[in-house]
């Protein structure tokens, strides 16, 4: 079973760091043949309201696989993501839900002097 690497359970993404990006540390196995990855994100833990899903996400390089997501998720809401391994014939566990934030960040802009003129 691959392992989340990110985003991490709680994380808090800014709606201008989009679109995300999902991290796994690749899963092993002792098959011959190459495991491919499913991606899924929804806004529930029980992944009843999926809002993507990827499946046939071929593995990275160093250990490690990644999706980034084609589009950006909707700000001030709170989402959901697994992955799991399969090689074809074998299909491995869905990873724990991990949870994160998708949020705007307030910006503040630096006051303007308006009196006195000079």
């Amino acid at each position: 079973m691959p392992a989340i690497v990110s985003p991490s359970g709680g994380s808090k993404i800014a709606v201008d760091k989009q679109p995300v990006t999902l991290v796994v540390a690749s899963a092993e196995t002792n098959f011959v043949r190459p495991l491919t990855y499913v991606f899924e994100v929804a806004t529930d833990a029980n992944f009843t309201n999926k809002v993507f899903a990827r499946d046939s996400v071929a593995p990275g390089d160093g250990g490690r696989t990644s999706l980034r997501l084609p589009d950006p998720l909707a700000p001030e809401r709170s989402y959901f993501w697994r992955a799991r391994a399969e090689d074809g014939a074998n299909t491995g566990s869905f990873t724990s839900a991990i949870g994160f934030d998708v949020f705007t960040p307030i910006v503040i802009e630096v006051p303007g002097l308006v009196a006195p003129a000079s």
